[in-house]
C-alpha cells in the first residue's frame, strides 16, 4: 500500500520528486521527430486466416519487428502512420508530408500486402514534391485489395540517409536502449534509457558543443566526460541520462 507501512515510505517524497521532475520535462517539450513509419495493420487485415492465427500473418509480423528493432538501435526516432488517420489529417507541403502537428521530412515503406488509394495519392504527392521515400521491403501488391502496380512510388532514399540527418548519435547500437531529443521552453535535451539489462558503455555525439548533464535529483548540471567532442556514459541497467 502507498502508506508508511511501506519499507520504502521514508523516501516516497524523493520518488515523486524525481518523476514529478522528469515528468514536467517530457510534457513541456516536444520530441523531435523527422520520420513518419507506415504501419501494415491493414495487411494483417488481408492476410489474416482465423484457423491458422499468427502463421498467417508471421512473416509480416516478424519483418515489421525487425524494421523497426533496427531503428531502435540506430536512434531513429519515428511516428507510425496510421492510414485512416492519415486519411483525414495528411497533406503534403514542401516536400514534406503533414500529420496533425508534425512534418515528416522521410516517409518509410515497410513490407505490406496493400495500400488504401488515400495513402497512394499522398505518397504519389510526397514523391513528385521530392520528398524522401524509403522502401524497406518490396512495395504493396494490392491497392484496397485489387492488383495494382503502384509506379507513382518509388525510392527517393535509403536508411543511410536517415541516419545521416541524425542531429545526435549513440555507440554501440544496442537493443533496449532508447531516447529521445527534444525541445521546450526549458532547453534542448536529450533523454536516455538503458533497459538493454545489462550495463552499457556509450559514445554519445551531441547537438551542443558544450554539453551538460542533468541531475534530477538534485537539480543540479555537472559536465559529462568528453572524448573528441563526444560524450562518454556509462549506464546501469535501468539508468537513464539527461
Amino acid at each position: 500500500t502507498y502508506s508508511e507501512h511501506m519499507a520504502w515510505f521514508e523516501r516516497y517524497g524523493l520518488f515523486n520528486e524525481y518523476f514529478s521532475r522528469l515528468g514536467y520535462l517530457i510534457a513541456e517539450s516536444r520530441n523531435e521527430v523527422n520520420v513518419l513509419l507506415l504501419h501494415p495493420i491493414k495487411s494483417a487485415y488481408l492476410t489474416f486466416d482465423r484457423d491458422d492465427d499468427f502463421e498467417s500473418i508471421k512473416t509480416l509480423e516478424l519483418s515489421f519487428k525487425e524494421l523497426i528493432d533496427r531503428f531502435s538501435r540506430e536512434q531513429i526516432p519515428h511516428h507510425y502512420g496510421d492510414e485512416n488517420l492519415m486519411a483525414r489529417h495528411g497533406s503534403v507541403k514542401n516536400g514534406k508530408l503533414t500529420v496533425g502537428n508534425y512534418a515528416y521530412e522521410f516517409v518509410v515503406l515497410p513490407e505490406a500486402e496493400g495500400m488504401d488509394k488515400t495513402t497512394l495519392a499522398l505518397l504519389g504527392e510526397f514523391v513528385k514534391q521530392g520528398g524522401k521515400l524509403v522502401l524497406a521491403g518490396e512495395k504493396p501488391k494490392y491497392l484496397e485489395g485489387e492488383p495494382y502496380a503502384f509506379d507513382e512510388i518509388y525510392a527517393t532514399a535509403t536508411e543511410e540517409d536517415i541516419v545521416a540527418s541524425l542531429p545526435y548519435t549513440i555507440t554501440p547500437h544496442v537493443q533496449g536502449v532508447y531516447s529521445a531529443y527534444r525541445k521546450g521552453k526549458t532547453g534542448d535535451f536529450l533523454y536516455i534509457v538503458n533497459v538493454s539489462g545489462g550495463n552499457v558503455c556509450l559514445t554519445v555525439r551531441c547537438p551542443s558543443r558544450y554539453p551538460v548533464l542533468l541531475d534530477l535529483d538534485t537539480l543540479e548540471t555537472s559536465v559529462p566526460d568528453t572524448k573528441e567532442g563526444n560524450v562518454l556514459l556509462t549506464l546501469a541497467d535501468g539508468g537513464s541520462a539527461i
